[in-house]
């Protein structure tokens, strides 16, 4: 008890003995885990959204509707003031160094501050179409004016990919040990960059242009699908499989963990399952029209697709409908396994984003997008989640349930709920 109304966020220190919560009144308290209340902040004008601890458990942070954060120590005094977001703050948490603030707002854009208050880095209007490296330390987005760019996590450009706009690209990704990229451009030109982003090859063989590409998992195999149809080429850029099965556009691309297998989606409404030389093997059929996007699990024995239906489908590699995924209202435009093949993300047309555990129990909603959710991916742990609008934004999720299950977050049972006031399961 305490809240005068909804609480919007709790928190558990890294040490386990004290619990922070926000409120719907603008009002963040402080316990300990007997209930006791230690602080009450109260600096917020509207409602308290999102709450996190410092890795030593000494300061707090509150972020709130109106688009402000504040940072407290655990006594209740004001630190710094955190201003600037245009949209409510959707998100705050500390870097593992304690000296490092994120705070992300429902615009898309997601800042770096210091402890004092000193805005350091941003990362904003990113784009709709998002790849995160290996190693998780830079993303390239592509965005509303169909150019590409590297940026590292602090919002910082490394490498703009058309800095002359003579090319406009409709795919991009990272190769598996993040050493190249490639992007599909609107002309059929497939371009292969090195990390810095010098070009290392040019690709030539479609006459239209190119709306997804992806690395064979040793990195030596490329695959693109096009609006006229699906090559595979080495990295020289010699063509060594066409794949020519959809009724026009092929709208998304996949190969499998092994490198034997290729995955296509698009306009004539099925899923082609490919050998790597080209063979056909199987067909996907439920979506009732496109088939906007295709993934492999982690093991490569299930298939997942998201199309003109309003559900994901689960696949064994035989073409047997295991699950659907039901929870959107309109198509589902993007899907994605975690590393570990445990959850599901999915995006829609209405820009959401929904996280399911592999039974089809939906797990999260991320919202905010002001259009369809182009792209959605997990990070290399699967404990965070990207997404990327039509908007032109691309933003960074917490996935909680990845925090729970790995002890970084505790997750309040019925009767804890109850003892601290509670009233919502999540």
């Amino acid at each position: 008890t305490g809240h005068q109304g909804w609480v919007f966020s709790v928190a558990i220190s890294a040490q386990g003995d004290q619990v922070l919560t926000g409120g719907e009144k603008g009002v963040a308290i402080l316990w300990d885990t007997s209930g006791a209340e230690l602080a009450r902040y109260t600096g917020h004008q509207g409602p308290v959204l999102f709450v996190a601890f410092s890795p030593l458990g000494d300061q707090v942070i509150t972020g709130g509707e109106n688009g402000t954060a504040i940072l407290w120590d655990t006594s209740g005094a004001e630190l710094a003031h955190y201003t600037g977001h245009q949209g409510r703050v959707e998100s705050v948490a500390f870097l593992p160094s304690g000296n490092r603030i994120l705070i992300a707002d429902s615009n898309g854009a997601v800042r770096q501050w210091d402890v004092s208050g000193q805005e350091l880095a941003r990362l904003a209007g990113s784009g709709s179409r998002i790849a995160i490296s290996p190693q998780g330390d830079r993303i390239l987005t592509i965005g509303r004016n169909d150019q590409a760019i590297l940026r590292d996590l602090g919002g910082r450009v490394v490498k703009d990919f058309a800095p002359n706009r003579d090319e406009y690209f409709g795919s991009i990704a990272f190769s598996p040990r993040g050493d190249r990229i490639v992007t599909g451009g609107q002309s059929g030109t497939t371009i292969l960059w090195d990390a810095s982003g010098n070009e290392l090859a040019r690709f030539t063989g479609h006459e239209m242009g190119i709306s997804s590409v992806a690395f064979s998992p040793k990195g030596d195999r490329i695959v693109t699908g096009g609006w006229d149809q699906t090559i595979l080429w080495d990295l020289e850029g010699h063509q060594l499989a066409h794949y020519p099965g959809h009724k026009g556009r092929t709208e998304s691309v996949a190969i499998s963990p092994r490198g034997d297998r290729i995955l296509t989606g698009g306009q004539g409404g099925e899923a082609i399952l490919w050998d790597a030389s080209g063979n056909e093997l199987t067909r996907y059929s439920g979506h009732g029209g496109w088939v906007f996007s295709v993934a492999f699990s982690p093991k490569g024995d299930r298939i997942l697709t998201g199309g003109y239906s309003e559900d994901a489908i689960l696949w064994d590699t035989s073409g047997n409908e295991l699950l659907r995924f039901k929870g959107h209202r309109v198509f589902v435009s993007s899907v994605a396994f975690s590393p570990k093949g445990d959850q599901v993300l999915t995006g829609d047309g209405n820009g959401n984003a929904i996280l399911w555990d592999i039974s089809g129990q939906e797990l999260a909603r991320y919202t905010g997008h002001g259009e369809e959710v182009k792209f959605v991916a997990f990070s290399p742990l699967g404990d965070r989640i990207l997404t990327g609008g039509r908007d032109g934004t691309a933003r960074i999720w917490r996935n909680y349930y990845w925090e729970w299950e790995n002890g970084r977050i505790y997750k309040l049972n019925a009767e804890e709920r109850a003892e601290y006031g509670i009233d919502w399961e999540y």
